[in-house]
């Protein structure tokens, strides 16, 4: 969860550690896209982004409003050589 854009809860911790406390909304190269995900109030994916753990990865966000005011976040992130992995695409070229 992500209370006014500050990442405060992180599930797993270990490996993800250098994202506590990152603010989304004030990350160069995270605020744009933040900042529309609250106007549009719509879950949004960006994919190729730089993680703070290291690597590449898919960041989903959908913001939560709560009285018809922006609350927080709810992210997902997932690095982008499990998600293909797990996808199969490295598998492809080998199972003909």
């Amino acid at each position: 969860m992500v209370p006014k854009g500050v990442i405060r809860q992180l599930y797993s911790m270990k490996g993800n550690e250098n994202a506590m406390g990152l603010n989304i909304l004030k990350t160069v190269g995270l605020r744009k896209e933040a900042l529309k995900y609250i106007d549009n109030r719509h879950m949004y994916f960006a994919d190729h982004l730089k993680l703070q753990q290291s690597g590449a990865g898919v960041f989903g966000c959908l913001p939560v409003f709560q009285d018809n005011e922006f609350w927080r976040f709810s992210v997902v992130i997932f690095k982008l050589e499990d998600l293909l992995k797990s996808l199969g695409t490295y598998t492809i070229g080998r199972s003909k």
